[in-house]
């Protein structure tokens, strides 16, 4: 897999997290395993240097990775 695919995967690991899925969850979403699905999310926490997943949420919205309402759109 090249780094295209990471680059989605980081996307999409985002928004299930704002949608406020489990680890189990995630990885049903991403069609991975629960143990990927922990990793993507430590590693985009680390990345944004957040201290909990309701941290990743407000820094998502801050920096426009999503939209308000963009799960009803």
């Amino acid at each position: 897999m090249g780094r295209g695919h990471d680059g989605v995967l980081v996307r999409v690991a985002v928004a299930v997290l704002v949608a406020e899925l489990t680890n189990d969850e995630i990885a049903r979403e991403l069609v991975v395993s629960p143990l990927t699905a922990k990793t993507h999310v430590s590693r985009i926490m680390a990345k944004l240097g957040a201290r909990d997943r309701s941290q990743v949420v407000v820094m998502t919205y801050e920096y426009r990775m999503v939209s308000p309402g963009w799960l009803t759109d």
